[in-house]
């Protein structure tokens, strides 16, 4: 066969063996898209080699916390609070997150006035193995071991940016394209995955500057119902090698539920070792076995608790609200 007729031949075949190959699925083009949205953002805040790179990051934090629906009286929503910045505050927290992701430990603490006058002081300490749960105001300390630790520090500290990408990016088979949205005013690309835990997180990336916008989730609400959980991230400045939000506000249905801005973020900074160590003198307490007793309520025609009980079980809301505090 003539050399020229053989190059032909094999050039034919090869077209059509490549134009007989199927094509892309829904699912592999929306992968592919989210997958770059994704890579964009992570480059955007220094690159996954330099998130992975972290040895220990720490935030303070304050700003205020409206809790609507939960103050003395109720209040109009302000949709408009992002904004121009007033809301019904109930109070001003102040956090103090430190993550040493190298030496496998997380200092978290609130220190806060809560609504009518009560302080709140509190650190959670989650190290290789234990968690403590130190309240100053009381001048208690409750050990636990916890069975996954690395997944307890993690669960705290997820709600960071340089956390939670890079676990998105450990779980890129989960992610979607879910389109394009818009986020006061400005454009955004909209992925989806799949936390390990089962829950469906979407992101938003800011489609001119790559840069995360938000986390959102859709949960269950004793009172809304079925409501979006939303963790806004704002105000991006420079740390070091990387670029990371000075803003964190946490919405629920829409309203806006807490508003903290960060004085200081220190990356790979020498740690304050007493922020890992429980301060002597607390009183240790256990937390309460499995399997307690249930008590049943009698409830009378009035609407009372019938003798031999003190009150009826708490609403939904209430719960939250007492086990918030």
């Amino acid at each position: 066969m003539p050399k020229r007729l053989w190059i032909a031949l094999c050039l034919f075949v090869s077209l059509t063996a490549f134009a007989q190959s199927p094509q892309e699925s829904p699912s592999e083009k929306s992968y592919a898209r989210a997958r770059e949205v994704l890579e964009a953002g992570i480059k955007a805040m220094g690159g996954l080699d330099a998130l992975r790179a972290i040895n220990n990051i720490s935030r303070e934090m304050a700003g205020v916390r409206t809790d609507e629906g939960q103050g003395l009286r109720p209040v109009p929503h302000r949709s408009d609070y992002y904004r121009n910045g007033e809301a019904p505050v109930v109070n001003h927290p102040r956090v103090k997150h430190v993550n040493d992701l190298r030496g496998q430990r997380l200092s978290d603490s609130v220190d806060d006035v809560i609504l009518g006058g009560q302080p709140l002081q509190i650190r959670n300490i989650l190290t290789k193995d234990a968690a403590n749960y130190i309240n100053y105001n009381l001048g208690t300390m409750e050990v636990r071991q916890i069975p996954n630790a690395a997944a307890a520090r993690v669960n705290r500290s997820i709600r960071y940016p340089e956390i939670l990408l890079p676990i998105v990016w450990d779980r890129l088979e989960t992610l979607r394209y879910l389109g394009e949205s818009q986020y006061e005013g400005q454009k955004q690309l909209v992925i989806t995955f799949a936390h390990q835990n089962g829950a469906q997180i979407s992101l938003y990336f800011n489609a001119q500057t790559a840069l995360f916008t938000k986390s959102e989730i859709l949960s269950g609400h004793p009172v809304l119902g079925d409501a979006a959980e939303e963790l806004v991230y704002d105000d991006w400045r420079p740390v070091g090698k990387l670029t990371l939000p000075f803003r964190y506000i946490s919405k629920v249905g829409g309203v806006i539920l807490q508003d903290l801005r960060a004085t200081s973020i220190t990356v790979d900074a020498r740690l304050d070792e007493s922020l890992f160590v429980a301060p002597e003198g607390l009183a240790k307490v256990e937390r309460t076995p499995p399997g307690r007793k249930v008590v049943k309520w009698a409830v009378g025609n009035d609407g009372q608790s019938a003798p031999g009980g003190s009150s009826p079980p708490m609403t939904g809301l209430m719960r939250r609200t007492a086990a918030r505090i």
